[in-house]
């Protein structure tokens, strides 16, 4: 079965619901969008596997965390650790 006949069927199924499935059905179509909306895929990982705004956020807060925590590396000494990469490299 094809995603248009599938679509047709669950159209023809919604339309004889009685009023207490079709709210629990709403509810549940609405749940599942707003997760949707939350998890927008923003991009890509190298393997191609999608990146989540969810995921994202997490992350960005937890680095946010740290930096209010003191947990960071300054202009000055990632200047200074950089010039060693570069040494290695000549």
């Amino acid at each position: 079965m094809n995603q248009v006949q599938v679509r047709f069927e669950v159209h023809q199924m919604v339309d004889r619901l009685d009023e207490h499935l079709l709210a629990a059905v709403h509810s549940m179509l609405a749940t599942y969008e707003q997760k949707q909306e939350e998890d927008t895929i923003i991009g890509y990982d190298i393997k191609g596997t999608p990146l989540l705004a969810s995921q994202l956020r997490a992350e960005l807060l937890r680095e946010i965390e740290l930096v209010e925590q003191g947990n960071f590396m300054s202009i000055e000494a990632l200047e200074k650790e950089s010039e060693q990469w570069l040494k290695s490299t000549k």
